[in-house]
Formats: structure tokens, C-alpha cells, sequence
């Protein structure tokens, strides 16, 4: 099959190897040249992503990240012999609207965090229940933030620094205020047609920016997959109350949901509750997900769209652990440095590399472009083994400033 995968992560890399891997003739168009089968195009300019998939006989697009379905990629393909992997974009509210997403989880019983929506900013409410609360909350910026749009307080003055920080950089936004719930998050995607649903294995995703899970919420510094206190019991409480009622949300609300479908997990003492969902794979759990993944994607994908996930067998992945490491610019997730030159001992490396936040020069040399820059991946049978190989090949990849968690894997 022709696919094209838009996106310019390293989430979209993964896609765009396992698909590879599966025999398809891929075109990974991310606004950089770095392999041969990138395309250096802007991913938001749709008519020109149009023109080339017809000139190359294109089947099949996968959108990698959430602006591209918010911002109506499987509408404007609609009515053309080529197929988008994502929801139409009334649907996208899922992830493109916080408070419409609690709104219907609310409505279907989907267990979640109590909370309150302001569809206008009014200042004096939001502090006052921002001190009924004693700042021990959530504030979540409702529209889409490249996920550093939800900002975490455990008292009052932290409360208040967070809610002028959402203010001032969105502009008197439409907001949420959540119970803070404490456990462990985890991340469970799945694919479905709005009928049925297949998931993926747990993975969990270590999205604040230094050790000890402290610093500032990031798009994600690390992943790992599969997760051993995720249990039989546990997965079946979730599905029980988070992924079973969300399908029949879909049924019951005629929405007609087709594409990758994640769902954002905090395990409480009271259970499982829903954070978020996104309407897209997540980054960089993706980039452990895909490797261990034994089922044929293409199949998979092709599945979804034709109507038949029903008669598909449950999602198979193998028996190691896989862990993701992100090396990110000095400054991420605020102002990060960029053109810093890459050096690379390919010899001494035992891992993969996939490109992130990367270009070439005039002369051919990888710089710096972008907070998370490469995502080192690798597997093994045992665990504690997996962590020293991957921060071992950390010694290997070098730039300026370069920065990582030391903890990925270590902690829950």
C-alpha cells in the first residue's frame, strides 16, 4: 500500500517504520529531508499534501499529530480515493475541546475528575474556588497545548501563579478546574470505528521534564511499555468504566468515530479514573508501542476503515520491555535552543534512533531543531538491563546543552 504519514516527530518516525517494516511504500512528510523517504513539506498546507499524494498514487493518510484533525485533514480528503486515519473534525472535540471531552464523560459515566468548566474567564469565580479548594487542583487550558496546557497546584499561592500563567498565555482562556487525584498515569490507545475498539498494552509516558516526576509539564520526556502493576483486575476495572462506556457514547450519540483513540489513566485508590483523551497516538509512547507490537498495522488500520475491527483478533505485542529516552534541547518546554551541531558514534551505539526535532545544514550535518530533539529506543527481556543499555547509548549522542531524564523506567 501508498501511505503517507504527516507529522514531524518522533512518534510519526515510528509509524512510518513499522509501516515500512510491513511492506508499504511510506512517504514520512515532516518538513525536514533527513531519510529518503521524508518529504520536505509543510504539514498544515493541505492542497499541496493533496497534490502530491494524487502524483504518487497515495491509498492511505495517517495523521500523526491533533491540529492536523482539529484542523479538518479527514474533511478535506472526504469524497477522494484517499483515505484519512483519524475522526472527522466534529469529532475531534474529544481532544480539541477539554471541557466539551468532560462534558460528554460526564453525560456517558465515564468515571473522572469532578470539575468545574468556565466557557468565559471570570477571574473572581475561578479564585474563589480556587480557595474553597485550598489550591489543591487542576486548571486546564481547554484548547489544544501541545500538551503543556495543564497546569498541576498542591496550594493556594501556586494555585493563583498557574492560573496567571494560563491567563496570560492564552489570553483570558476558557478553562477547567479539576480534583487533583493522586496515582500512577498510564496511557492505554486503541484503535475503533466507533462500534468496536482494539487496545494496545499499557504504556505509561513521563511527561514532566525532571527527575522525580518535578519540573514543568512536557509533550513527554520517556516511555516504557509494558507496565507490571498494570494487572488483569486493573484492565478490566478500566474497561468496565472508562473504554466500554466511551463506545457506547459513540452509539448512543451517533458519533461516528473512526482512527486512534487514546485514553489518559490515573489509578487511584478509588480506581481508575479518565483524564484526558486524544484523538492521535501518543508521543513517545508510540515509540515503544509500535516495536513491540507483533500485529500487522497495515491490517489493522486497513480493518478500521472497511468496517471489520469486529472479526479482528485482539492486538498481540511481544514479551520484552521497551523503553523510549528523550534527549531535548537546553530550555524545553519554554525557550530552547536550536542549530546545534549533532554528533553521533553510530559504532557504539545498541539502540534506535528516531529523529524528533531535527535538520541538515547546507552540508549535510544533523542540528538541533526543535525541544525534543531524538528519541533513543530499545528492548530487552529484563528491565534493569534495558535502562543501563539505553542511558549507556546516551554517552554515544551529543550536543550542546543536551538534556534528559536519568529516571525513565525507574519510577512510577
Amino acid at each position: 500500500m501508498n501511505i503517507a504519514v504527516v507529522g514531524k516527530g518522533a512518534r510519526e518516525e515510528a509509524i512510518a517504520r513499522k509501516l515500512i517494516n510491513e511492506n508499504n511504500k511510506v512517504y514520512l512528510i515532516n518538513e525536514n529531508n533527513i531519510k529518503n523517504y521524508h518529504i520536505n513539506m509543510k504539514t498544515n498546507e493541505f492542497s499541496e499534501i493533496k497534490k502530491f499524494c494524487n502524483e504518487q498514487n497515495i491509498e492511505l493518510i495517517i495523521a500523526g499529530s491533533e491540529d492536523l484533525l482539529v484542523n479538518g485533514i479527514a474533511d478535506y480528503f472526504s469524497g477522494t480515493n484517499i483515505k484519512v486515519f483519524g475522526p472527522e473534525q466534529k469529532y475531534t472535540f474529544l481532544e480539541g475541546s477539554k471541557i466539551k471531552a468532560k462534558n460528554f464523560m460526564k453525560r456517558n459515566g465515564i468515571q473522572t475528575a469532578l470539575y468545574t468548566a468556565f466557557n468565559k474567564f471570570d477571574e473572581d469565580k475561578i479564585k474563589k474556588i480556587i480557595k474553597q479548594k485550598n489550591g489543591n487542583i487542576v486548571l486546564k487550558y481547554d484548547g489544544l497545548a501541545a500538551g503543556k496546557g495543564v497546569l498541576i497546584s498542591k496550594n493556594y499561592n501556586q494555585a493563583l501563579k498557574n492560573l496567571e500563567t494560563l491567563k496570560n498565555k492564552y489570553n483570558n482562556p476558557e478553562l477547567l478546574i479539576e480534583e487533583r487525584l493522586i496515582g500512577r498515569e498510564i496511557s492505554i490507545m486503541s484503535v475503533t470505528n466507533g462500534k468496536d475498539i482494539k487496545i494496545f498494552q499499557p504504556s505509561q509516558d513521563y511527561k514532566l521534564s525532571h527527575n522525580f516526576n518535578k519540573g514543568l509539564n512536557t509533550g513527554g520526556m520517556g516511555a516504557v511499555t509494558p507496565l507490571d502493576f498494570v494487572t488483569d483486575d486493573v484492565l478490566k476495572e478500566i474497561k468496565n468504566k472508562i473504554i466500554t462506556p466511551t463506545i457506547n457514547g459513540f452509539k448512543k450519540e451517533s458519533i461516528k468515530y473512526r482512527g486512534f483513540l487514546y485514553f489518559g489513566i490515573i489509578l487511584t485508590e478509588r480506581g481508575p479514573f479518565l483524564l484526558e483523551y486524544n484523538i492521535r497516538l501518543g508521543d513517545p509512547e508510540t515509540q515503544v508501542l509500535l516495536p513491540a507490537m507483533k500485529t500487522n498495522l497495515t491490517d489493522l488500520l486497513t480493518q478500521t476503515l472497511n468496517g471489520s475491527l469486529s472479526k479482528t483478533e485482539e492486538i498481540e505485542f511481544d514479551e520484552n520491555y521497551h523503553m523510549a529516552l528523550v534527549l531535548a534541547s537546553k530550555g524545553y518546554p519554554l525557550n530552547y535552543e536550536t542549530n546545534k551541531p549533532i554528533k553521533t558514534d553510530y559504532k557504539k551505539l545498541d539502540c534506535d534512533i528516531l529523529y524528533a526535532g531535527v535538520k541538515k545544514d547546507e552540508n549535510n550535518n544533523l542540528l538541533t531543531n526543535g525541544g525534543r530533539v531524538l528519541n533513543i529506543v530499545s528492548s530487552d527481556k529484563n528491565m534493569k538491563n534495558l535502562i543501563k543499555k539505553v542511558y549507556k547509548c546516551t554517552e554515544n549522542i551529543d550536543f550542546e546543552n543536551k538534556y534528559h531524564r536519568d529516571d525513565i523506567g525507574t519510577i512510577y
